[in-house]
């Protein structure tokens, strides 16, 4: 049996973290202040990418599908549950307030916790992730001819379907076919990592974020809405761009970030309502006119807190390894209490 390769990359750690950190801004830029279009053009498919790139690592299928059932499944079903907590504390609501919909998404039938004052809409990536992490499990041992005919069948799968589907399915085929085509991509680009450390120089990490930016400005699509080929040649350019940026502002900080992407992309919305109506002192689900300034202190303010928790949290787990056990039962045992006392 093939022994997975378990060797970090700090470049790809760099990559997360600025990848999230830039998923966070986004979300806390009400009003479209500091960016509109470029983060939601290339954020998602930069870590549907990584997924790729770090595939090639991978053993045996079985073990491979146990690790990432682990690492993506499990903290998807804990973060559903840590919101509801999150939010029934700062709010005090009851049911009928709440989500009728949550079973559906545990069991991945809807979009996870949509709707206020439970929002976490983030978490569909998690699942998509595990889901699109099997598939490209099946193309890494494929030769590289064959990738670029599949990535192109699955670019213009995705050009001509995508307009008809239902985005708001977590395995809806909407999502599909443009993920896995950028996991191709990271595979490729994880056969290709030696020449792009070697040639993605500042002028090249310029010309390739200035293009990504270029196209994606004033046209809003995310994944969601892949249905023209500016937003992939956009993605492309983008991610090759940060990819270069991450090679050179490697540092302590940012692979912190990019470690622990996964716990920051759970907590940072939860956090982030409570957060704005402490700092701003905005009324709940009402329409908002956020100044610039706000955006940022919003930002430091749920990445601060977000990572503020995690340190806390990683330093109790090295002296108390147990401590997630008894943490997953705790938030378990709280919102089976509070759902109980609605009844």
């Amino acid at each position: 049996m093939t022994v997975m390769n378990n060797t970090r990359e700090n470049s790809i750690d760099t990559l997360k973290g600025l990848g999230i950190l830039i998923v966070v801004a986004s979300h806390c830029d009400a009003d479209k202040r500091m960016f509109y279009s470029y983060p939601f053009s290339f954020t998602v498919p930069l870590f549907f990418m990584i997924s790729g790139y770090l595939t090639s690592n991978r053993g045996a299928f079985f073990p491979f599908a146990l690790k990432k059932f682990r690492r993506l499944i499990v903290p998807y079903w804990l973060w559903l549950v840590l919101s509801c907590d999150i939010f029934m504390s700062f709010f005090n609501f009851r049911l009928p307030n709440f989500p009728a919909n949550l079973w559906q998404a545990f069991a991945f039938f809807g979009a996870p916790l949509w709707g206020f004052p439970i929002v976490n809409v983030p978490l569909w990536f998690l699942p998509a992730l595990f889901a699109v992490s099997l598939m490209l499990y099946f193309c890494v041992k494929l030769p590289r001819k064959i990738l670029l005919w599949l990535a192109a069948a699955l670019l213009f799968t995705t050009l001509a379907w995508q307009k008809q589907t239902d985005r708001n399915r977590i395995f809806s085929y909407s999502t599909f076919p443009p993920a896995v085509f950028f996991g191709i991509l990271g595979i490729l680009a994880a056969r290709a990592k030696n020449f792009f450390k070697t040639n993605m120089t500042l002028a090249p990490t310029i010309a390739c974020l200035a293009v990504g930016f270029g196209l994606s400005v004033g046209r809003w699509a995310d994944i969601f809405a892949a249905n023209s080929p500016l937003f992939f040649m956009a993605a492309v350019a983008s991610c090759a761009g940060w990819y270069g940026v991450a090679l050179k502002a490697d540092c302590r900080f940012l692979r912190f970030v990019g470690q622990n992407s996964l716990p920051l992309l759970g907590l940072h919305f939860p956090l982030m309502q409570p957060i704005r109506l402490k700092l701003l002192f905005e009324i709940p689900n009402h329409p908002y006119n956020a100044s610039l300034t706000d955006n940022i202190m919003l930002f430091l303010c749920v990445v601060g807190t977000a990572l503020a928790l995690i340190g806390i949290y990683r330093a109790i787990e090295r002296k108390f390894p147990k401590i997630k056990d008894a943490g997953i039962a705790a938030a378990v045992a709280l919102l089976a209490f509070r759902i109980s006392r609605n009844f």
